[in-house]
């Protein structure tokens, strides 16, 4: 969250100040000078992180989780607030279908009448995916439409559907019981020694 009191005027802390105090010479004039020591702070603050957990955990932050802190503090201190959200949306996708093929394909594989290897399962998953992505973000607007909605507002609801979905798995994966049949996966990459 540190880059978030760094980014450019009129976004990140801004949004909070209805009152106009940032606006303020003095208050300008640091978080001028503050923006550029920022990203030092952000990113000794990332590697502290991983040193304290290191220390106080039986096992290391994952390599992952590093690497995010870090890609996520490189978007925001060399790119837009614009460029940084774009980056961040399609890295996180990306982040997303790895952490889903890895579930699916140790599903598939453990299925008794599986015939078929993990690049059949990646490749048919991937496949589909893209499928589905296509209809939902091309087609399924159309609904919405037909039922009366403006264009605009039917795009808006359908991110909004997506973003719902997206919730409810998150769920399923991050916050699994330890009697849940999948968490082995998650156990298993989240303790692999850096």
């Amino acid at each position: 969250m540190l880059p978030f009191f760094a980014i450019a005027r009129h976004a990140g802390i801004h949004w909070l100040d209805v009152a106009g105090w940032l606006d303020n010479p003095t208050a300008v004039s640091f978080l001028n000078d503050f923006r550029v020591v920022m990203p030092y702070v952000a990113f000794a603050a990332v590697a502290i992180l991983f040193w304290r957990i290191w220390r106080s955990e039986s096992v290391p932050m994952p390599l992952i989780s590093l690497l995010i802190l870090f890609t996520n503090g490189v978007w925001w201190f060399t790119m837009t607030p614009s460029q940084a959200f774009v980056w961040a949306t399609i890295f996180h996708g990306i982040q997303f279908l790895t952490i889903i093929i890895i579930f699916h394909v140790k599903d598939q594989m453990n299925q008794p009448t599986n015939r078929h290897g993990v690049t059949y399962h990646t490749l048919w998953f991937y496949g589909a995916s893209f499928l589905l992505g296509y209809g939902l973000f091309r087609w399924f607007p159309y609904a919405y439409i037909f039922a009366g909605f403006t264009p605009t507002a039917s795009v808006m609801y359908t991110v909004a559907i997506i973003s719902i979905h997206h919730f409810i798995v998150d769920a399923f994966i991050w916050r699994l019981k330890k009697s849940d049949a999948n968490r082995g996966i998650v156990d298993s990459t989240s303790s692999t020694p850096a």
